[in-house]
């Protein structure tokens, strides 16, 4: 993980929300639409 950012990068954000469990299905789009865009940033890239 330290690739992305650490335990505060946008991987760790991503394994969080990801790991909720969220029941509702348009809040759980949501947060994967997020997650989607937070490991698209080219800073993310750019830590490799």
């Amino acid at each position: 993980m330290e690739q992305f950012g650490g335990a505060v990068g946008e991987l760790a954000a991503c394994l969080f929300h990801l790991g909720r469990g969220e029941d509702d299905l348009g809040r759980k789009n949501m947060l994967l639409d997020v997650m989607t865009e937070e490991l698209s940033h080219p800073a993310a890239r750019r830590r490799r």
